[in-house]
């Protein structure tokens, strides 16, 4: 029985949709990473021993994390805590935050744990939340037994990271299934026409019968 090509067009058209997939799903993964350790680096810190001063512009809630590694430099206030790169193994239990604004910041800050972070040169465990309810010139104040305790304050990495993360499965998962269905309609082959050859009916073509002509 004969078989008919397959869908050329459509085999490529699939393997181009999956392709490209794969690479914007690797793409916002990549941007994802880059946006949540520019998001880490641009953490407000406070060290033991220090008040840090911070200017908060919108309300909100702010994330707070205990870091065990990482990096500071440009710290006021006569902080005397050593720049550069340091590591610490307090606990959130060893930390105790206090936060106070001038006449028109206002927050408080609430126990919490939730997603931390782990870039290589710097790892940070959430430990609170900053509830700013009015905007303001806010002062925040790290004790700790551990005179190597940071923490770090801003918007949580993990939020701005997230919506790369999700465009990258969800692009992934689109592209997966047009592909795949493009794929396994071009692996079909196309019908072949059958052709049914007409016999000899024994029927004289001749003409018309009848008496002959005089």
């Amino acid at each position: 029985m004969a078989r008919g090509a397959r869908r050329t067009g459509l085999l490529i058209a699939g393997t181009v949709v999956l392709v490209a997939a794969l690479v914007s799903a690797v793409t916002c993964a990549i941007v994802a990473r880059v946006a949540q350790n520019a998001a880490v680096a641009d953490l407000a810190r406070a060290a033991s021993g220090c008040t840090t001063t911070i200017d908060v512009v919108e309300p909100g809630t702010y994330a707070v994390f205990l870091e065990s590694r990482g990096r500071l430099r440009g710290l006021s206030g006569g902080c005397p805590f050593p720049e550069g790169r340091f590591r610490s193994f307090a606990t959130s239990a060893d930390v105790e935050l206090s936060v106070t604004g001038d006449d028109d910041g206002t927050a408080s800050v609430r126990r919490v744990s939730g997603n931390g972070y782990d870039l290589g040169d710097r790892v940070g465990a959430r430990i609170a939340s900053l509830d700013v309810s009015t905007p303001g010139r806010l002062e925040l104040t790290v004790t700790s037994g551990d005179e190597r305790a940071v923490v770090a304050i801003g918007i949580d990495p993990s939020d701005v990271a997230r919506p790369w993360l999700v465009g990258a499965g969800a692009v992934l998962i689109v592209g997966v299934l047009v592909g795949g269905l493009l794929l396994a309609v071009g692996l079909r082959r196309r019908p072949v026409p059958s052709i049914t050859a007409i016999g000899d009916t024994g029927v004289s073509n001749s003409g018309p019968w009848g008496p002959p002509r005089l």
